[in-house]
């Protein structure tokens, strides 16, 4: 069988690859997925919008063994008002969020992928600025779980902190409560919650 398809093999055979990078990133609203070609493509059961020479990627960030840590694409050249509600962002509605960021082989005509490569991430910050020469740049840094995962994270086990991440959560709001040292009576006879 071997690493590549038929079709693949038969691109490469060809000389010039043509080559396109997809990027699908998971936010709390639903997921976004765009590719570095022009106009909209139907691909792996989705419809992915083109971002042409308006998209751009920063070289990997890699570690001493030569592994892949993580990437920050760009978005460059957008009107300003395209990004009327980024300051309502929060950070609980994207970090740590999939990501996931394919290399493909297409056909000449860049209307089909031949073969996929795909590699998964997970969003890291997310960054926007209008330059006057550029326009609006939007960035978005994805970094592999492996380094995530590696970086301390601390974690306050109090309501707010909860209500942050997953808004209307109310798992911890009795937390304090509990921890104030009075004794907890379960059952019957008990009182979970405080007195009203």
């Amino acid at each position: 069988m071997g690493l590549l398809t038929t079709e693949a093999k038969a691109v490469l055979a060809g000389g010039a690859i043509p080559l396109a990078f997809f990027a699908e990133l998971s936010f709390r609203s639903g997921t976004e997925r765009y590719w570095t070609g022009i106009g909209p493509i139907v691909w792996d059961g989705a419809t992915w919008n083109g971002v042409g020479t308006m998209g751009a990627a920063s070289p990997m960030e890699s570690s001493e063994d030569f592994r892949s840590n993580g990437i920050t694409l760009q978005l460059v050249g957008l009107p300003s008002e395209a990004f009327t509600d980024f300051d309502s962002l929060q950070a609980s509605d994207y970090k740590g969020r999939r990501a996931r960021l394919v290399t493909a082989i297409m056909t000449p005509d860049f209307r089909t992928v031949v073969h996929a490569i795909p590699r998964f991430y997970c969003i890291d910050t997310l960054d926007y600025e209008v330059d006057p020469d550029l326009g609006a740049v939007i960035s978005v840094a994805i970094e592999v779980e492996t380094r995530r995962a590696s970086r301390a994270r601390v974690r306050r086990y109090t309501p707010q902190d909860q209500e942050a991440e997953f808004p209307g959560d109310k798992a911890f709001e009795f937390v304090p409560y509990i921890s104030s040292g009075v004794d907890v009576k379960w059952g019957k006879g008990g009182s979970f919650f405080p007195p009203s």
